[in-house]
């Protein structure tokens, strides 16, 4: 699932109100690649995201994201709105 791996790093990137230009800075590359990182053109190994996940705040951003989702989550469990599985 590289493709969901990729997806989930252009949220960290949207999430963090980091541009790709900015993550292509701090990784040394171009902003195209950045977008071919986020739509699966590239695969993501596991310093790839650890880099990425730096250059957009590292995981105090990550952790910011997943404290938003859960009470998002427990707001629709509590309105019966359940999410349903992708």
């Amino acid at each position: 699932m590289k493709r969901g791996r990729n997806a989930v790093l252009r949220l960290i990137r949207v999430w963090s109100g980091q541009y790709q230009h900015d993550v292509a800075a701090a990784l040394h590359t171009d902003q195209s690649t950045v977008s071919r990182i986020e739509h699966g053109g590239i695969p993501v190994s596991e310093e790839l995201e650890r880099r990425f996940v730096l250059a957009c705040g590292g995981v105090s951003v990550v952790q910011t994201l997943i404290d938003h989702l859960e009470s998002l989550i427990e707001r629709l469990n509590r309105n019966n709105n359940r999410l349903l599985p992708a």
